[in-house]
């Protein structure tokens, strides 16, 4: 997704949806089904409210408990009350990106794995990227199935 804004102009969204064939059982991510029970409480991290909000709603769809914030800053302030499993966030924010986020979550010692959310996901993936302290990269746009594949490779099954 894309937006431009000038005052006096306007603003444009570009909005692109992959184009794929239609699924059959084989070409479906596998994810075990206990994964699909165990509901989560998770921290979204990205400036843009549009990408917060499809991210929660994702989420909340499968029964996850979701708290989204809009910089690494805030993030980090709700990390240390606790009780996250899972931290998504975007890469490109401004003041701390979501590099610099799983750095800080790191550093705090707690554990919590993080998730990199970004339009470069295939391009990171196949130069065979992978920034310190991110357990996964999530390409954007996504699905509800590749946000489920990124978790279950993240988070153990219980």
């Amino acid at each position: 997704m894309e937006i431009e804004s000038e005052p006096g102009r306007g603003t444009t969204f570009v909005i692109r949806l992959p184009i794929q064939p239609a699924a059959t059982t084989a070409s479906m991510p596998v994810v075990a089904p206990d994964f699909l029970t165990r509901k989560l409480r998770v921290l979204v991290v990205d400036d843009a409210p549009l990408v917060r909000a499809i991210t929660e709603e994702f989420l909340t769809s499968d029964g996850h408990t979701v708290e989204a914030v809009a910089t690494g800053a805030i993030a980090l302030a709700r990390l240390a009350d606790g009780g996250f499993d899972v931290v998504i966030t975007d890469k490109a924010m401004p003041d701390m990106n979501g590099e610099q986020l799983a750095v800080a979550i790191h550093r705090s010692a707690s554990g919590v794995p993080v998730i990199l959310m970004t339009g470069f996901g295939d391009i990171m993936k196949a130069a065979g990227e992978m920034p310190p302290h991110v357990r996964a990269i999530l390409s954007k746009p996504f699905t509800t199935s590749t946000l489920r594949t990124a978790l279950a490779k993240v988070l153990p099954l219980q």
